[in-house]
């Protein structure tokens, strides 16, 4: 076929299509209807590129001489008309993003149209993935903005300032929040930019500089505890430090109230310790000194109920009589004060002891009383526990103890000691809410002696509390207040269950 004007026309045509179908963009090109005056009143689709279906979801026919208002209707409602006649009478290019929606199609779109000869040439792509997710980013960085100006911690970013060699001199604020800037009395945009060491010169020089400056070189994050007493501030701040792209992001917490109440309760402690051991060493020396008194008065009293009976008569050695009666009672109260202020002491170093061979050998030394009160003793399987051998002795002897001292009138003793192995919260004692969950060995003591109401559960383990007179029963108000001081030094529980005239249960929780 000869070469015409035609075919160059057509090669051209072909050759165009073909680099508007390459494209990536949307592409079309328009042509203005006008009316009988010349207005401007719609636009023809005279050519559409194949990337056209990418970013709308439809192909265009340009082949039937569309109208731009039948394949997009609502462009007179989203702006895209506007955009079509500003570039047609003002032949400048306009660039836009707008949103369309119809019933086949809703989305954003870049948008550029510029005049060519009488006609637009209109590009176009879709963003609306990439709009939505600028949306997002925008929507988590208000709210990140919003989280970091209401944290109670502070927050702030610092950026590397380098010296002439590339040294690591100093850091920037990039970022800071209002908790943070409160430090020094300024709001967050007044010290962003600024160097860290104009607000806080001390940083350079007590150790947080370095700290900061190893997390931006070895990029490891580092937490840490912090005494910042420096440039008018003195806090102590929980510190955590991280790499943050080219910079360190730092938050803290400020524990100073925390701190300071913490520092005086270890001043506290350590003065009750002074003040308990002083007690302590008070008590075991007083002690230990009033037994060489008593011992005289006891010497001397029956020196003189041997030597001199005849000259004292009977109301004299009824009076000596009574002198030796309050010198042994004397005794006892020293003897169980001393026991008292051993159990106060520091415990001895923990081991496992097995109860069963502390309970026998408590039953070996109690023998005597057990075969003149006629008493039945129940033991059950008892377990092997971690205390000191030596309180725990005193604990049972205590108890087994007043069980065959605080015996009806003719009626013999019959002690039950049992065992079982329990959660605190099922025992039936009252326990710590952190304990209740923890497993416990419940022993218990039952007797079937006097007994006691109940109203006075909690007054018979405190020092020196009697509900029974010395007329009727002997002791000193000790040994009960010995056995909660020995269950509380092995972090244990334990109380006691009553009916008047029926018998005690003593019950006691030791950790397993």
């Amino acid at each position: 076929m000869p070469f015409t004007k035609r075919n160059e026309k057509d090669r051209q045509d072909r050759l165009v299509q073909s680099m508007l179908d390459a494209s990536l963009h949307g592409i079309m090109m328009l042509e203005p209807v006008r009316d009988a005056q010349g207005a401007t009143v719609d636009f023809t689709v005279e050519m559409a590129n194949a990337a056209i279906i990418r970013q709308v979801g439809f192909a265009i026919d340009d082949s039937a001489s569309l109208l731009i208002s039948e394949v997009f209707p609502n462009n007179d409602r989203y702006g895209f008309t506007g955009a079509f006649h500003e570039a047609l009478e003002s032949g400048a290019v306009q660039h836009r993003q707008l949103y369309y929606e119809d019933h086949r199609l809703a989305g954003w779109f870049d948008v550029g149209v510029a005049l060519v000869d009488d006609g637009l040439v209109v590009t176009f792509v879709n963003i609306t993935e990439s709009r939505r997710y600028q949306e997002q980013v925008q929507e988590s960085a208000t709210q990140l903005r919003a989280i970091m100006d209401i944290a109670q911690s502070g927050i702030f970013v610092f950026a590397p300032e380098r010296n002439e060699s590339g040294d690591v001199i100093d850091f920037r604020f990039t970022v800071a929040n209002p908790s943070f800037a409160a430090y020094v009395g300024q709001t967050p945009e007044s010290i962003v930019g600024d160097l860290g060491s104009k607000w806080f010169p001390g940083y350079r020089s007590n150790g947080l500089f370095d700290r900061y400056l190893a997390t931006y070189l070895t990029g490891v994050t580092n937490r840490f505890d912090f005494h910042y007493d420096e440039d008018g501030i003195d806090v102590w701040l929980d510190i955590l430090s991280t790499k943050l792209g080219d910079g360190v992001l730092i938050t803290f917490t400020d524990f100073t109230t925390v701190k300071k109440l913490q520092l005086q309760l270890e001043s506290s402690v350590e003065d009750l310790k002074r003040s308990n051991q002083s007690l302590e060493e008070f008590a075991y020396a007083a002690s230990h000194d009033l037994q060489e008194p008593l011992r005289k008065i006891h010497f001397f009293s029956n020196r003189l109920k041997s030597g001199f009976a005849n000259v004292l008569g009977e109301d004299g050695a009824s009076m000596l009589e009574r002198l030796e009666v309050a010198s042994r009672r004397m005794r006892t109260l020293i003897e169980d004060l001393l026991a008292f202020s051993k159990v106060s002491a520091r415990p001895a170093a923990p081991e496992e002891i097995d109860l069963n061979t502390v309970i026998g050998g408590v039953l070996s030394d109690l023998e005597t009383a057990i075969m003149e009160s006629g008493a039945t003793i129940r033991l059950a399987g008892m377990p092997v526990i971690t205390g000191d051998l030596g309180q725990l002795r005193q604990l049972f002897q205590n108890l087994l103890g007043n069980a065959l001292k605080y015996k009806r009138d003719n009626v013999p003793p019959v002690v039950t000691i049992a065992s079982w192995h329990v959660k605190a919260k099922d025992s039936g004692l009252e326990v710590q809410p952190n304990d209740a969950g923890n497993a416990y060995h419940l022993i218990t003591i039952s007797d079937n002696g006097v007994g006691f109401e109940m109203e006075h559960a909690r007054k018979i383990f405190q020092l020196f509390q009697r509900l029974y007179g010395r007329a009727e029963y002997e002791g000193t108000g000790i040994g009960l207040a010995i056995v909660q001081k020995v269950v509380q030094n092995h972090k244990g529980y334990v109380d006691a269950v009553s009916t008047l005239g029926e018998g005690a249960t003593f019950r006691i929780l030791l950790p397993v």
